[in-house]
């Protein structure tokens, strides 16, 4: 006998009303998961994910219920109101995101990419922060486990860019920074890893004030950005597509793989 499904409690979001709405709308129907599914032509598991709210709906999907369902545009107002939502979504929603993710496209203006620092960069990042001793510790081991994505079996296609500021910036002192470097170029050698470095002399360029990554999904694209004291989600299509052409455009203005290499080899030897 199979469980019953954990009540949604619709009074927590929008995404959360979204998602009861559809549970109520598909059992009113009498319809399984699958059921819908196959009307849908999508995944079973796609739909229990929307129930469980572990993915967030988009507008294509919302038009597709109000079609089936001939609900005017319920859903779709449902899904425009949520967007505005995004606010709330904080760090932990997105580490349920990474490991699901095909392709990485990121750009860090400010810091090594996290999936490529060393335990000693990591610990003086988190130092830096003012933070508790075993607050500090959770970090560095939450992070550590996270790198497990780039030694697992078919990892994902990482598509990294970084500003050379971040190369010339010290953490952890000379040595800790010279082992950073070199562990760059050992990521490097990695066949799924594409790592470029935006000169100093590229001067200004569009984006260079904010660290964004995009999470290329089995069924979407969703964008991570962060700021000093808040990370946002992304769900919205045109957000998405907005990010990657800023990624794309970054990208324009970094130096090649192997001109990136040998950045990152000289500066190692100036440290």
């Amino acid at each position: 006998m199979s469980r019953p499904p954990n009540p949604i409690d619709g009074t927590k979001s929008v995404y959360a009303t979204f998602a009861y709405v559809l549970r109520w709308w598909r059992e009113s129907r009498g319809l399984s998961q699958d059921a819908l599914a196959k009307e849908l032509y999508m995944a079973r598991s796609t739909i229990q994910a929307y129930e469980a709210q572990e993915y967030e709906p988009d507008d294509e999907f919302a038009e597709k219920l109000d079609k089936y369902f001939g609900t005017g545009k319920l859903f779709y107002y449902l899904w425009y109101h949520s967007q505005r939502e995004y606010l709330l979504q904080k760090w932990d929603a997105y580490l349920k995101l990474e490991p699901q993710c095909l392709q990485f496209r990121s750009f860090h203006p400010n810091a090594v990419p996290g999936l490529f620092q060393t335990e000693d960069y990591m610990r003086a990042s988190f130092t830096a922060g003012n933070l508790p001793e075993a607050e500090i510790e959770k970090g560095v081991e939450t992070r550590l486990r996270r790198q497990e994505l780039l030694c697992r079996p078919e990892p994902p296609l990482f598509w990294v860019v970084i500003d050379e500021a971040v190369l010339l910036r010290p953490v952890g002192g000379a040595a800790a920074m010279r082992a950073q470097l070199a562990h760059l170029l050992e990521v490097m050698d990695l066949p799924h890893v594409a790592l470029q470095v935006v000169p100093l002399s590229a001067g200004a360029y569009l984006g260079q004030d904010g660290y964004f990554v995009m999470l290329h999904l089995p069924e979407r694209t969703v964008v991570y950005e962060e700021t000093g004291t808040d990370g946002r989600l992304f769900y919205d299509p045109k957000v998405v597509h907005e990010r990657h052409v800023r990624h794309d455009r970054i990208r324009l203005k970094a130096l090649p793989e192997e001109a990136t290499r040998d950045l990152i080899s000289g500066i190692m030897k100036g440290v």
